[in-house]
């Protein structure tokens, strides 16, 4: 799936970034999963960041001590960081 998401045509990246999102309560928990999200995230699809992002937010406390999702918190914060530097 990740390789498609590098190498997939626009469409495509997108239909399965949406199918992606879908499973977000159980990929961000995920040793692998989180990774798919990470990638979805810097495709930087608009809605479905927002919609990733109010999924963390509604309890961001519990995904930032997990040890897997905690990377996807870490991943969203970096790119919060480049897009105030901008």
């Amino acid at each position: 799936m990740q390789r498609c998401l590098e190498k997939g045509l626009d469409s495509q990246r997108k239909q399965l970034a949406e199918v992606i999102v879908s499973y977000l309560p159980l990929l961000l928990e995920d040793p692998y999963g989180n990774y798919l999200v990470q990638n979805v995230i810097k495709l930087d699809f608009k809605e479905l960041n927002r919609t990733i992002f109010k999924y963390i937010a509604s309890n961001f406390y519990h995904f930032s001590k997990q040890k897997f999702s905690s990377n996807v918190i870490e991943c969203v914060s970096i790119l919060l960081l480049i897009f105030l530097d901008s």
